[in-house]
């Protein structure tokens, strides 16, 4: 959101205000109201805002949240969607369930039909972004493959929209009798530098399905190609076929991400990742559908004073 001068909302608008230092996350993900319709250039902002934690209680919240429009010292602010996880014992509460259901569902129709869609967080440190994107992904393969009620509460929606993703991938090539292509990649930005997460250093950390230490993380940087566009040289691209490969992959690259201590969050994530899923389908009859889902974790921004 670009800087700008808060001003009072007009009917049917969405003001650009500067950007907010209070307890929240800013999700931008396709456009849900156009998914099936129009997509192109289509965005949808929602803003998460987080329960106080236990040092800031002593302090009056300052956050006021009418449906879609957060109030804020004297200010209102209106976006796409505000969904408030506060107070838990409240009616309009929202879980992680709920954040996938109302922002990550969308994603993955889009993605579904060949669409190249994303969704980022951009945040204050400390306000929830990781939390919101991958959530607790301690969990076995077993939830995978359970129903939707084995589904950890605490996953955020990385790990939903994958596991959405590929069952519906799965479904379709069942059923229709087509070849079928995944692949995820792990990257991240620290310092200026891109890293390959799904490369493990020469710490002995091993990567999974690997019976061997793997070398150190080759260079990895952004290059421009006449026809493609951006992309990363020699980044790893991983086949998956089901949803616990992808958590797997998902909780070795996790553990591979910088993460520093702030004064502000004890354990705070101080880099960019990018989560890149492709699936390619070939059809019997010649045709081929690709899509492309991009998950965006953004490092927090932190002014102390």
């Amino acid at each position: 959101l670009p800087d700008r001068q808060p001003k009072q909302p007009s009917a049917g608008t969405r003001p650009r205000g500067s950007v907010f230092n209070f307890d929240a996350t800013a999700l931008v993900a396709p456009n849900k109201t156009k998914a099936q319709e129009e997509i192109s250039g289509s965005l949808h902002v929602s803003v998460r805002v987080r329960p106080l934690l236990p040092r800031e209680r002593e302090h009056k919240d300052a956050v006021d949240i009418t449906e879609n429009t957060i109030g804020l010292l004297g200010k209102d602010y209106q976006f796409d969607e505000v969904l408030d996880s506060r107070d838990p014992n409240k009616a309009n509460w929202v879980s992680q369930e709920d954040v996938f259901r109302r922002v990550g569902k969308s994603l993955v129709n889009v993605c579904l039909r060949g669409v190249t869609c994303c969704i980022f967080a951009y945040g204050h440190t400390g306000t929830g972004k990781t939390h919101t994107m991958l959530g607790d992904t301690d969990a076995t393969e077993s939830s995978f493959r359970g129903g939707a009620s084995m589904i950890p509460k605490g996953w955020g929606l990385l790990p939903r929209v994958i596991r959405d993703l590929l069952s519906e991938l799965n479904t379709r090539k069942s059923n229709d009798s087509c070849e079928q292509s995944c692949t995820v990649s792990f990257l991240e930005v620290y310092n200026d530098r891109l890293r390959d997460l799904l490369v493990p250093p020469s710490t002995g950390v091993r990567r999974p399905s690997e019976g061997k230490v793997g070398a150190e993380s080759r260079g990895v940087d952004i290059r421009m190609h006449p026809k493609l566009g951006v992309y990363v040289t020699q980044l790893t691209e991983s086949k998956v076929s089901s949803p616990a490969d992808v958590l797997e992959l998902i909780q070795f690259g996790n553990r591979m991400r910088s993460v520093a201590s702030t004064s502000m969050n004890s354990r705070s994530s101080r880099s960019h990742t990018v989560f890149t899923f492709k699936y390619e389908q070939r059809h019997q009859d010649g045709t081929t559908r690709m899509g492309q889902a991009q998950l965006v974790d953004l490092a927090g921004r932190e002014q102390e004073t």
